[in-house]
């Protein structure tokens, strides 16, 4: 720049300017500056490269243009799979989970897709795109079934969740909103009178992943859910571990007792499903019973 001011330099620096340089600039410099530049980038992407290596995630880009422009690809190219889940009394599936799916290859796993809403302070565009799909599959949704759809806790800050007059809202009905045991509500404000809010509005709440979290009983607490997912966790290889059998019974005789209807998540073999179905579970998840797919 030929004009410096602090305002310029600060953006610079937010777009991921290696260098801020004055005209006129020295040509010797500028060629100095560009070859420190290229060696840092082949050194951070060196350190993504060994970072994926060692703990098998994708590392985040250091330049915010570009985190900027991925992140609006992966929330443009959203979609969903949805897996069913299937009622061992009725013989039929009686709702369908909402898997956040996308197109954008950098972003293809959805930890990663939310960890950029977060960096970015965007996550509610991820929410909204998502309840955005569930409402374009609601027509081929059996009206005796209902889509689970997972809220990211940062979600219950989004206004919009929230209007009576949204779409989303007429329909509340149809839907169950999942909130995982795994994120802390201590940091939203009123948490529990938000999800009051959305009983009011007509939504069922579920508590996913319980058994994978630590302060389930907190959670209870504050949520009050009418639905309880038992994690993939406790339901692995449960024929053949007793005392996980004797803790699951638990787990299923308390959510009963309290009118809560339990979900048994990741089930994959028979013995499994033989199991749960011997503990009294009757809604039952996984890919024993069908793996995800495009439509419901």
């Amino acid at each position: 720049t030929g004009k410096p001011q602090l305002e310029g330099a600060i953006r610079a620096v937010e777009y991921g300017a290696f260098r801020y340089l004055q005209k006129p600039v020295n040509p010797r410099e500028l060629e100095q500056v560009i070859d420190e530049a290229i060696h840092m980038r082949k050194m951070a992407s060196a350190k993504r490269s060994l970072f994926q290596m060692t703990n098998g995630t994708p590392g985040t880009a250091s330049d915010r243009a570009g985190q900027i422009a991925r992140f609006e690809r992966a929330v443009e190219s959203i979609y969903l799979h949805f897996q069913p889940i299937y009622s061992l009394d009725r013989g039929t599936a009686v709702g369908y989970e909402c898997l956040l799916r996308c197109t954008e290859a950098t972003l293809s796993e959805p930890p990663a897709l939310i960890r950029a809403g977060d960096e970015l302070g965007r996550t509610d565009e991820i929410g909204r795109a998502i309840r955005q799909a569930a409402l374009e599959e609601l027509p081929r949704v059996p009206e005796h079934a209902r889509l689970f759809v997972n809220l990211h806790y940062a979600d219950l800050n989004d206004a919009e969740l929230f209007d009576p007059n949204s779409e989303f809202s007429r329909h509340a009905e149809r839907f169950v909103l999942e909130i995982t045991e795994r994120e802390s509500l201590d940091a939203i404000a009123q948490a529990q009178d938000k999800v009051q809010q959305l009983r009011a509005l007509g939504f069922e709440i579920a508590m996913d992943d319980l058994g994978a979290g630590h302060n389930g009983l907190a959670a209870f607490a504050q949520l009050e859910p009418e639905v309880v997912k038992l994690d993939m966790k406790l339901v692995r290889n449960l024929d053949r571990a007793e005392k996980q059998r004797d803790l699951v019974q638990v787990m299923f005789d308390f959510c009963e007792q309290g009118g809560m209807q339990v979900i048994a998540e990741g089930v994959e073999t028979p013995e499994e499903l033989q199991a749960l179905s011997g503990i009294g579970v009757d809604l039952v998840q996984g890919y024993l019973i069908a793996k995800p797919q495009r439509h419901a």
